[in-house]
């Protein structure tokens, strides 16, 4: 079993030493080994099998190792970014494809390199930056790229540069033809044009290179450019007001506005005026406009029932009387927005704005009511940080009792009438377990006597509180 164990250990430090470990996984199979020897009851020196190093020689040659490891992968991501291109492959005649990839194994990896990435962005920089941090680690300079040492560190220097520009030159192009293309949403255009001018720039070529045949002037390329861009934004102009009209989401009135003068945005950058979001020509900016307008208004209606049938669902946005407030105001800040009445919160539109008003009241005192049950639940299993924090959940629970024109009795959930005085005893009794609780849980804070809270119904004498 010890053999086994030596014999195993030897066979990682010669994968080791001779640099066949990946860098990132070589402290992994250097801590295998050391497991490998104790095992086997053996010094580091016992894998060697002449008995000619020390353990410290060995140490040396799997750091030895390591350094090969980051140098041969260096050589792989050379070759990886220097032949990953058909365009740039002669501008390496020196370096030997024996031991490492060949010709077609990197056009493959560089088809699927150029598959995957985006067509906004080079990854000529981080190639460059990959091979020069494995270099650095290697303790070697860009002239070791080449093992046969043909190649002179201004070949190697010449080759990076040629492969970069071509990368770079490759992904203006492919931003070109993505414009040219279209149709894209107005968000990302501007990407794509950034895209042509900022990877043209980095390869040192005018807008005339966007053209493989380089038959084209800068001036031809940029009129067409700025065609392209001019369309898109047409067509993602309409493509957003299709949707808008359409739109059913619930959209926050920030989200709202936002649409509506992305639209307009767009509309200006393609140099058209809103009537052309018709593409039948047939209406008018003023007949588009109102339409805009119209689409935002059926939207905020559609946020305000959505928010008026979720108002009493407590347990998704929060139980605290200012969370009901909160909403209900947000519901007649959009039915205001939306130019409607408390009749359009009415899916069905068969009530009147006076019944579906006093629907809406009603709806509101319930929420107070569900909030005012969720809170008491929670007093009892939430740990208060502090007593000012109790406090407040203490006084909350019978603000939703005042704001709902109530008692203590509302926490009763069963549809048994419900004794005011035995809620109100319970509410109390379940506050003082609440203080004791916090007083355990936080013994550093001064004890101080439970304060009773008193409540009382709006339409209710005193003494029911």
């Amino acid at each position: 079993m010890a053999v086994d164990h030596l014999e195993k250990a030897r066979k990682t430090f010669r994968q080791l030493a001779a640099g066949e470990i990946d860098s990132y996984s070589h402290d992994y199979y250097y801590k295998d080994m050391a497991e490998d020897l104790k095992r086997a009851g053996q010094p580091f020196s016992a894998v060697d099998p002449t008995g000619k190093s020390s353990d410290e020689d060995i140490y040396h040659a799997a750091r030895k190792g390591l350094n090969l490891s980051h140098l041969r992968e260096a050589r792989q991501a050379y070759t990886r970014f220097i032949r990953g291109r058909p365009s740039s492959e002669a501008a390496v005649v020196k370096l030997p494809e024996g031991g490492f990839l060949t010709a077609e194994e990197a056009r493959e990896i560089g088809a699927q390199y150029e598959k995957d990435r985006q067509p906004s962005s080079s990854g000529a920089e981080a190639a460059i930056k990959s091979i020069r941090d494995s270099l650095q680690k290697a303790g070697a300079d860009f002239a070791a790229l080449d093992p046969t040492g043909a190649s002179t560190l201004k070949d190697i220097a010449a080759a990076l540069e040629h492969a970069a520009r071509e990368d770079f030159l490759a992904h203006a192009r492919k931003n070109y033809a993505e414009l040219v293309k279209g149709v894209h949403s107005a968000d990302s255009i501007d990407m794509y044009v950034r895209g042509v001018h900022d990877n043209l720039q980095k390869s040192g070529e005018g807008l005339s290179a966007l053209d493989p045949s380089r038959q084209k002037s800068d001036a031809d390329m940029q009129a067409v450019l700025d065609e392209a861009v001019r369309r898109n934004y047409l067509d993602g102009a309409r493509k957003e007001f299709l949707e808008f009209k359409e739109s059913t989401t619930p959209y926050t009135s920030s989200v709202i506005e936002y649409i509506g003068e992305k639209i307009r945005k767009c509309m200006a950058l393609a140099g058209q005026p809103l009537s052309a979001l018709d593409g039948t020509g047939a209406s008018s900016d003023a007949n588009v406009e109102a339409e805009l307008q119209a689409a935002a208004r059926r939207i905020h209606a559609v946020a305000a029932r959505k928010l008026y049938e979720d108002l009493c669902k407590v347990e998704d946005w929060g139980c605290t009387p200012e969370d009901v407030e909160r909403n209900a105001q947000e519901i007649r800040d959009r039915l205001a927005l939306a130019g409607a009445d408390a009749s359009a919160l009415d899916e069905h539109g068969k009530k009147s704005a006076t019944e579906a008003d006093e629907d809406f009241k009603r709806k509101i005192d319930y929420a107070h009511i569900e909030g005012a049950r969720k809170m008491f639940k929670l007093l009892g299993a939430k740990d208060f940080y502090s007593r000012g924090e109790l406090a407040r959940w203490q006084r909350g629970i019978c603000e939703h009792f005042r704001a709902a024109a109530t008692d203590a009795r509302a926490l009763n959930e069963f549809r048994s009438p419900a004794d005011p005085v035995e809620w109100k005893k319970k509410f109390d009794d379940a506050c003082t377990a609440a203080w004791e609780k916090h007083y355990k849980n936080h013994p550093d804070e001064p004890i101080q006597p439970v304060a009773k809270v008193k409540f009382k119904r709006r339409d209710a004498p005193a003494s029911s509180g």
